[in-house]
């Protein structure tokens, strides 16, 4: 040992002042382990927070060995007291023993020492919720139903909890169902006296609970007490509403028929009243109509008019439409009547006053089926008075050529003629304008057609040809091959090559070739045609607007460029001088109309 070193309890100490402080603090603690065995759980925890407080450095060794001493005691106290106390748990209520435990678990005993009370504490808590069980369910079969339902509540809110025991939740549940099922069974042994006094309200409760009751001999029992019940307070209700039924007006007796349906009763007790109004609606319906029509010859041809609106209110047909019949004919007559006086004389008026007349009984609330061949007649005698205005002045329309009629066109529509006349004048003109370009086409196509000995391209004129079999059936087979059936209802043909798999025809809307099968090329929208040859043949190139075609096209080489300006100077034609001219047929199939010299109808397809 060095000098000025000193030794205590083999610890080193560079002075003596501290060794002596060691050894007083070393025998203060000697003294107080003395009475260790002595010491309760606090007095320990007291002393051990003693030896925390100490914190000299050199001590550590000494309090390391104190602590050993210390929690070794401590143990032991908590081992006992632990015990001692998990003895006493047994039998306690829930609310004594939760108290008692919250108590160990803010003690902070250590885990170790707490196993052996954990043990005693699971079994104290399963007998003391048992416990609880037993007196909350105490006597529960003799329970009234408010009382019951307090008990439900408690048991429901423990079994929301998950603090007890699934067996023990599972036992008292079916107390519980069984409890609430004789609850129930009680409640309907206890009604069965009151049927006879119950509402519907009070019946409709009374089969819930029957609906929950298994001893069918008793719900049958009471199933037909209370129907029986049910019947008579529905036939009550429907004694109430329909007093006095027979001597309701037809309206409020329909009405009381449909309040009836509306009504949520027993089919069967509606039904028999719904039969006594419906026999009553039949009888009332006869009388009124019978007081109604009682003087239709002295009514005016208004108040006919209102006869018949009400008797359209009436829901019985059979009774109705004889009364309905007199008085729409009644209405005609009167009409006729009318018309007959106020059209007396037509022939010899001129067309102003005929233009009057036609007018003014237009704007009368007169029937189609009555006016409209009186009207005919003064518009046939209005357009025969017109029309010999424009004979005169015009003579034979066929005379003017295009410009010509469209300026008398124009000129007509200004002279304020009746419509009849002034469609006839427009459709004639545009028939004779058709007629015009059509023999315009014509001409052109006779002239291309001398152009052209050598090659294998044919003219038609509008349609199969009927003097040329020959060429009526390379039309034909063009048809199959390149349209395919698509052209079934289009306009007649104008152009078509013979080829049979290359080539194409022109109609006035579209050129058609098997290389493009979906739909025609539209001649509107076509902008240029050209040529390109393509290995032995030529190829026709159409350019629209957004794309090109190419469509394969059998000719002499010699021929190509006068064939192409054909084609060509075709499509310019159509799309300069066959501009949309109205038709002047009407399809007797669906009333469309359609150009003069039409085969067939372009909307139907019925031959003309």
């Amino acid at each position: 040992m060095e000098e000025n070193q000193f030794i205590y309890r083999g610890i080193i100490f560079e002075d003596e002042a501290t060794m002596n402080d060691a050894m007083s603090i070393d025998a203060d603690l000697k003294s107080r382990f003395e009475k260790l065995e002595t010491l309760n759980r606090n007095e320990m925890i007291e002393l051990d927070n003693h030896l925390d407080s100490i914190g000299k450095d050199y001590m550590a060794s000494i309090i390391t060995c104190y602590k050993m001493n210390l929690n070794d005691a401590l143990n032991e106290v908590e081992k006992r007291e632990l015990g001692n106390l998990g003895g006493t748990l047994v039998g306690m209520n829930l609310e004594d023993l939760n108290l008692v435990h919250s108590k160990v678990l803010a003690a902070n005993y250590n885990p170790d020492n707490m196993l052996e009370y954990n043990q005693f504490f699971e079994k104290a808590d399963r007998y003391a919720k048992n416990d609880k069980l037993e007196q909350l369910f105490q006597n529960v079969n003799n329970k009234d139903a408010d009382e019951f339902e307090v008990v439900e509540e408690e048991f429901t809110a423990i079994y929301e909890s998950g603090e007890y025991p699934e067996d023990l939740i599972s036992k008292y549940t079916l107390i519980l169902n069984e409890a609430k099922y004789n609850l129930k069974l009680q409640a309907v042994k206890s009604s069965i006296s009151r049927i006879p006094t119950m509402s519907l309200e009070d019946i409709v409760e009374f089969k819930k609970l029957l609906s929950e009751i298994n001893d069918n001999n008793l719900v049958s029992e009471c199933l037909v007490k209370a129907e029986h019940r049910v019947d008579e307070l529905e036939l009550a209700i429907l004694d109430e509403k329909c007093e006095g039924y027979a001597d309701m007006s037809v309206y409020d007796l329909e009405n009381l028929k449909k309040e009836l349906a509306t009504l949520s009763l027993k089919p069967s007790n509606i039904r028999s009243y719904d039969e006594k109004i419906t026999v009553a609606i039949k009888e009332n319906t006869a009388k009124e109509l019978e007081v109604l029509c009682s003087n239709i010859n002295q009514l005016t041809k208004e108040e006919l008019a209102l006869l018949l609106k009400q008797l359209n209110t009436y829901t019985n047909t059979d009774l109705v439409q004889p009364y309905f019949l007199t008085v729409v004919n009644r209405i005609n007559d009167m009409e006729i009547q009318y018309l007959n006086f106020v059209c007396k004389g037509y022939e010899s008026f001129d067309a102003a006053k005929l233009q009057s007349l036609i007018s003014s009984l237009k704007a009368q609330n007169l029937k189609p089926i009555n006016v409209n061949p009186y009207i005919e007649k003064l518009t046939d005698k209005l357009v025969g008075a017109e029309e010999s205005l424009i004979t005169d002045k015009y003579g034979d329309l066929a005379q003017y050529d295009f410009n010509r009629l469209e300026e008398i066109q124009e000129e007509i529509k200004e002279m304020n003629l009746s419509e009849a006349l002034l469609e006839k004048y427009t459709t004639k003109i545009e028939d004779l304008k058709i007629e015009l370009k059509n023999k315009e086409l014509e001409k052109y196509l006779d002239y291309a057609a001398s152009q052209f000995t050598s090659m294998n391209l044919h003219l038609s004129h509008f349609g199969v040809p009927k003097n040329s079999p020959a060429l009526a059936n390379k039309v034909n087979q063009a048809t199959r091959v390149y349209a395919q059936n698509r052209m079934k209802y289009e306009l007649p043909l104008i152009l078509m090559d013979g080829g049979g798999d290359d080539g194409f025809f022109m109609t006035l809307n579209g050129l058609y070739s098997k290389a493009y099968p979906n739909s025609p090329i539209t001649i509107r929208d076509i902008r240029n045609v050209t040529y390109t040859k393509k290995l032995l043949n030529f190829v026709m190139l159409i350019q629209t607007s957004s794309e090109e075609f190419a469509i394969p096209f059998k000719c002499d080489k010699n021929q190509i460029v006068n064939a192409i300006s054909v084609v060509r100077n075709l499509v310019t034609f159509i799309n300069t001088n066959m501009a949309a001219a109205p038709s002047s047929v009407i399809c007797k199939e669906c009333g469309v109309r359609m150009p003069a010299t039409s085969h067939f109808c372009p909307n139907c397809g019925k031959t003309q």
